[in-house]
């Protein structure tokens, strides 16, 4: 460089000129030769930044995909279906069209062309984000975060676009926060994985996301405690007799305390197949653990039907009932349609004879052979359905309750509430003035006395034949039962015994009487007058004196009661008063109606 007055030449650092110290222009060139660097950096950073975008632009990635509906495909594909047992572990197949419909899904981004795409066969994720109105294709590697409940992708170590360009370290936290509103979680319960599995890890294979499941034994317990504990007494019995061996296995673990480490294998291994196991098992249960099981454990029994496994009890039931108690039953029928039979103390009873029907009577008398222990058989009356059962204790204190058109399971307590009663006191006929069982008599009929006709009791109950005194030569029946505090009528005018008895069946049958059917005849005043005037004719009572308390006519006796209290008893001839006894000479071999005489 030369000094622009002198033509001297100068040092390139020199400020001034050494022979005419002129000024020089070396810091003027300096500053242009920054701003022209500047502007050189400043073009290359452009042209960089605008081929980035137009690369950005034209790379953006195809993400079509099949979208799934899951609702649909989990209906189609149960637990079975999508499970694969190895190795102990339980391997869970979700296809990988499912698998990012599940991924966008959250995002509601069902628009392909802004999608996040898992790509099986190269073992990345591609999604297309927009940073500040620019598209920007990135694509990271797989990366699982497993949590037991759910699994998390793991967004790091982004390529930009088709050239898979590495993306800069600084730039990459600038790129998480663009894509963080992406879903990077998703839960079991977005796989329809039971709640009896925790995620152990995931893998990728052939356009298939595999979730390898791992069993919780505490909640597997709980399951079937809650079979075990609800288990149907009859198909347990039925599963004992079977040569099945699923029933075999089933009955094992339904009797377990606990689940050995074989009998969890096992169940993995159905629960991942045919599910033939956990069916037995689900059978053996009542309704009420059905209704709960079904409703807790949805997405594991998605594949089994609750309606097909009731129906399936029914079958087995009925088969066992037509084998073990249909002779019963058919024995039992024959036996009662023989005899007019009661309900007393719960039980069939023969009034004429005073004894019951037994099994032992009928095993014997139609020579029943049977395959069950007739130590736990019972008959009994059920009032539900107005029917003689027979009931027959089962395991695990259960009772099967068999009629001939149908059949029910119940618990110990259940059975007993329903067939126990209290055993019905010793009936007598009564001879003397019951105040407190006259009291509702002479309620119901608004008389100041009653005559007893009959009357035969109990402590708790009474059966009651009774005329008003204001209109005596009639009469009505009356069922009296005590309350404690007092007797109150249950039923009058009792012209059917046996619906009465269906009706009441806890009533004492002993106490009651079929005479009343036998329709007395009325006199008239002037007939009473006519017997008044016989009476002091033969010389028993003077007419003056006395008046007829009470009349009774039937089957050719007349039964009169005076005002001074004696009883006779007249034997008519073809209409005409013939002999007359006092009451307490009545002949024993006269056919007297005993509803014409007074108890007391």
């Amino acid at each position: 460089m030369n000094c622009t007055k002198c033509k001297q030449p100068l040092d390139e650092k020199a400020t001034y000129c050494p022979s005419c110290g002129t000024k020089t222009n070396h810091n003027k060139g300096l500053k242009k030769r920054i701003f022209l660097g500047f502007l050189m950096v400043l073009g290359v950073l452009t042209t960089f930044a605008v081929a980035l975008v137009v690369y950005s632009h034209h790379s953006e990635y195809n993400l079509s995909f099949s979208i799934l509906d899951d609702k649909v495909y989990f209906e189609h594909h149960n637990f079975s279906h999508i499970s694969r047992y190895e190795n102990g572990t339980i391997q869970y197949h979700i296809p990988t069209e499912l698998f990012n419909t599940l991924l966008n899904k959250q995002m509601s981004l069902i628009d392909n062309s802004k999608a996040i795409v898992l790509n099986t066969a190269d073992k990345k994720l591609y999604l297309n984000c927009t940073m500040h109105g620019l598209n920007v294709p990135l694509s990271c590697p797989v990366k699982f975060q497993v949590k037991k409940r759910s699994i998390s992708l793991d967004l790091s170590d982004f390529d930009l676009g088709n050239r898979h360009i590495p993306v800069i370290k600084p730039l990459e936290s600038l790129l998480c926060n663009a894509i963080r509103s992406y879903p990077l979680e998703l839960t079991s319960k977005d796989f329809n994985v039971p709640d009896l599995f925790i995620i152990e890890q995931v893998s990728l294979n052939d356009n298939t996301v595999i979730l390898e499941l791992q069993i919780q034994e505490q909640k597997m317990e709980k399951l079937i405690k809650t079979i075990q504990t609800s288990k149907n007494g009859a198909i347990l019995n039925i599963y004992k007799r079977s040569e099945q061996a699923s029933n075999e296995k089933a009955l094992e673990i339904l009797q377990s305390e606990s689940l050995s480490d074989k009998q969890t294998q096992l169940l993995l291994e159905d629960l991942a197949n045919d599910q033939i196991l956990l069916y037995q098992l689900l059978v053996a249960s009542d309704k009420d653990a059905l209704d709960t099981l079904f409703n807790d454990y949805e997405a594991l029994l998605s594949g089994l039907s609750q309606q097909d496994i009731e129906s399936c009890q029914n079958q087995l039931i009925e088969q066992y009932i037509s084998i073990d108690f249909k002779p019963i039953l058919d024995a039992l029928e024959q036996e009662l349609n023989k005899n007019d039979y009661y309900v007393f103390n719960n039980k069939p009873y023969n009034r004429i004879d005073k004894t019951y029907i037994t099994l032992d009577n009928l095993i014997e008398t139609y020579q029943l052979n049977l395959n069950i222990d007739k130590n736990n058989l019972q008959l009994f009356y059920n009032q539900g359905e107005a029917a003689f059962n027979i009931a027959y204790r089962l395991p695990e204190a259960t009772y099967i309750l068999i009629s001939n058109d149908d059949y029910s399971v119940l618990t110990e307590a259940a059975f007993i509430e329903m067939s126990e009663v209290e055993e019905n006191g010793n009936a007598r006929y009564v001879f003397e003035p019951q105040p407190d069982v006259e009291k509702p008599i002479m309620g119901f009929y608004d008389a100041e006395e009653i005559f007893i006709r009959y009357m035969k009791a109990d402590k708790k109950y009474a059966f009651v034949i009774a005329s008003p005194d204001n209109d005596y030569q009639r009469y009505t029946s009356f069922a009296i039962k005590n309350y404690g505090d007092c007797w109150r009528i249950i039923e009058t005018d009792i012209r059917d015994l046996n619906a009465f008895n269906k009706e009441n069946p806890d009533f004492n049958i002993n106490t009651a009487t079929k005479l009343h059917l036998t329709s007395p005849e009325i006199l008239s005043d002037e007939e009473m007058a006519v017997i008044l005037k016989d009476l002091d004719y033969r010389g028993l009572e003077s007419e003056s004196d006395v008046t007829i308390k009470y009349c009774s006519y039937s089957n050719n006796y007349v039964a009169v009661k005076l005002s001074n209290d004696h009883e006779y008893l007249y034997r008519m001839d073809y209409g005409y008063l013939d002999s007359v006894y006092r009451r307490a000479d009545i002949p024993s071999w006269w056919d007297v109606p005993e509803l014409i005489l007074l108890q007391y």
